[in-house]
């Protein structure tokens, strides 16, 4: 009974383990997810990329910048992502033999306070917690649960299962998701409709967290490591939004601005265009629609004078 009771326990394990393996093999082949299909890139040099979350995602048309540039340039964004994961998704892409000379950088004054241990987009960088990198990073914002991930195998595709599960893995078999972005890393589906905004939003002050601080600075680090030149900029946010915060001077000054001259990056904040005061660019509070790409396109066309 003793030698049964062993066994079962011993081919469960390898079971797991055999499991864990399979999938995460299966979802790196996959292409539908930003983080896996940038993990298809190597040996690439670039001109350009831009970084940061939805409001690079889909608010940047890199097309239209290699045509004015005539440079190659590509999106290296990733929706819902905070600062630690767009880290992450640099040092993958670097990691990868890719190079790149001038990086663009969207920081929101409120990354700096933002939760890190959200689980919007975690799951997409579970496949790649083996590296030591990734893991480092996942275990800043989530602790013992990025211990737990990287250890019990298949217990990530169980938590997430309707993420990282049997259907993603059937996914990256018969590819019958279409991707929302294009070959150049940008979201294709905005929209052309003016959302819902100009709600009133109480005022507060950013109170930066020392993590989101850090984890910035790991950006301009590895910038500087591989000599890259880094461009920061804050893109246009509803007025009401940009408005709210009490302290702005503050944060631009005493952690955006230091953190970039110590790194020797460049700061500029685009939240006061007169974009941001017209609700007929906004799909919503942050994000720009489809009139709003085109009014903010022409400014970033002149990021490269």
């Amino acid at each position: 009974m003793r030698k049964n009771t062993i066994i079962f326990i011993l081919s469960t394990i390898v079971g797991l383990y055999a499991l864990n393996y399979l999938y995460d093999f299966m979802i790196k082949k996959d292409t539908f997810n930003k983080v896996w299909w940038m993990n298809h890139i190597h040996d690439k040099n670039y001109d350009f990329a831009f970084l940061g979350n939805s409001r690079v995602y889909t608010m940047i048309r890199t097309d239209s910048l290699e045509k004015k540039w005539h440079q190659k340039g590509i999106n290296i964004s990733l929706d819902g992502s905070n600062l630690a994961q767009q880290y992450m998704l640099l040092y993958q892409f670097l990691k990868n033999g890719n190079t790149v000379k001038d990086l663009y950088l969207n920081i929101d004054f409120s990354n700096l306070e933002g939760k890190l241990d959200h689980e919007l987009r975690v799951w997409c960088f579970l496949p790649y917690i083996y590296d030591d990198t990734i893991y480092s990073g996942i275990k800043a914002c989530f602790g013992n649960r990025a211990f737990y991930w990287r250890y019990i195998p298949f217990y990530k595709n169980i938590e997430f299962n309707s993420r990282i599960g049997i259907f993603t893995v059937g996914n990256a078999i018969v590819n019958l998701e279409k991707k929302p972005f294009n070959k150049y890393g940008d979201f294709t589906n905005v929209s052309k409709h003016k959302g819902k905004i100009g709600v009133s939003y109480p005022a507060n002050s950013i109170k930066p967290k020392a993590e989101n601080v850090r984890q910035f600075e790991k950006i301009l680090a590895i910038c500087k490591e591989h000599q890259i030149k880094l461009h920061i900029y804050t893109a246009p946010m509803w007025k009401e939004v940009r408005d709210k915060y009490l302290n702005l001077p503050d944060i631009k000054s005493n952690y955006i601005v230091r953190l970039a001259d110590k790194y020797g990056a460049e700061y500029h904040d685009y939240t006061n265009l007169s974009i941001a005061d017209s609700a007929n660019y906004f799909a919503d509070n942050t994000h720009l629609n489809l009139k709003g790409v085109d009014a903010w396109m022409k400014y970033v066309e002149d990021f490269k004078k």
